[in-house]
C-alpha cells in the first residue's frame, strides 16, 4: 500500500472510531434520561368531574383491577377511591377470559362503592353480553365453565343434571366407550368427569342468561317502552347493565 492510500485509510477509521464513541455516548445518555422521561409520562389521574371510559375486560379481572388502578380509580385492594368521577364501561365484561362471573360481580360491587363517593360506574351491554343473551355461548372461556360445572357439583346444586349430561356425552358409542375403558380406564374416568363438568357448567351459565319462565320484561325493557310511548325524549340516559342482564350477578 502506498503511502497517499495509507494515509487516507487511517484517517477513515480514525473517523470511524470517532464518530462510534460520539454515537456510543449519545446512546448511553438517552438510556440514562429514559426512566427519569418515563416517569414523566405517568397514566393521568382521574380527577373529580372526570369522565373516564373503559371497555373490553374480557373476563379477566386481575388486568381489569389494574387498569382501575393506573388511573386511581381504585385503590391497591381494588375497592373504589376516586371521588367525584364518572367511569363508564363500553361493553363487553364477558367472553374469552376466565373469569367472566367475578368480574361482573366485581364491577356491580364497585357501583355501590362509587355511590359512597359521589361517583358512578356505568356498565353498557357490548356485543359479547348480547351473544350470550341470545344463548351464543361460543366465546365463553372453557375453564371457567369447567370450573363452574366442578362448584355446581361439589355443591349438589346440578348433581342430577350433571349425571343425565355425563351419560349423554358418553353414550355415542358404548363399543368405543368400552374399548378406552380397557385400554386406559383411569384416563377414561378423568376425561368423562372434565366432560360432565364442562357440559354441567355450560348448562348453568345457560340459566344464568336465561328469561325465567313467566317472569316480566326487565325493567330497562319496560321503561324503554313507555318512553318511546311517551315521544322522543329530551335527553338520553346511560343505561345501567344490571337492569337489562336481569338475574345475572
Amino acid at each position: 500500500m502506498d503511502m497517499p492510500h495509507a494515509a487516507t485509510w487511517k484517517r477513515t477509521y480514525v473517523s470511524a472510531l470517532i464518530v462510534a464513541a460520539l454515537g456510543a455516548a449519545m446512546l448511553g445518555n438517552l438510556q440514562a434520561q429514559k426512566p427519569a422521561a418515563l416517569q414523566q409520562q405517568a397514566a393521568p389521574t382521574a380527577k373529580p368531574g372526570s369522565l373516564v371510559a373503559i371497555a373490553d375486560l374480557h373476563g379477566d379481572i386481575d388486568k381489569a383491577k389494574s387498569a382501575l388502578q393506573l388511573l386511581s380509580i381504585v385503590d391497591d385492594q381494588g375497592r373504589w377511591s376516586a371521588e367525584g368521577v364518572t367511569v363508564v364501561q363500553l361493553g363487553d365484561l364477558v367472553d374469552r377470559g376466565p373469569s367472566s362471573l367475578q368480574l361482573l360481580s366485581y364491577m356491580h360491587s364497585l357501583q355501590d362503592q362509587a355511590v359512597r363517593h359521589s361517583s358512578r360506574l356505568v356498565l353498557l351491554l357490548g356485543n359479547h353480553e348480547l351473544l350470550n343473551l341470545h344463548g351464543d355461548f361460543r366465546y365463553v372461556a372453557a375453564d371457567e365453565l369447567t370450573q363452574l360445572g366442578q362448584r355446581q357439583s361439589a355443591e349438589g346444586v346440578a348433581a342430577g343434571s350433571q349425571a343425565s349430561l355425563a351419560a349423554a356425552a358418553t353414550a355415542d358409542s358404548a363399543e368405543t366407550a368400552a374399548t378406552a375403558v380397557a385400554a386406559d380406564p383411569a384416563a377414561t374416568s378423568q376425561h368423562d368427569a372434565a366432560t360432565a363438568a364442562y357440559l354441567a357448567g355450560l348448562e348453568a351459565w345457560a340459566a344464568l342468561w336465561r328469561k325465567p319462565a313467566g317472569s316480566q320484561k326487565p325493567p330497562s325493557t319496560a321503561a324503554a317502552a313507555a318512553a318511546a310511548a311517551a315521544g322522543p325524549p329530551s335527553g338520553v340516559a346511560a343505561g345501567d347493565a344490571r337492569s337489562s342482564v336481569g338475574h345475572i350477578t
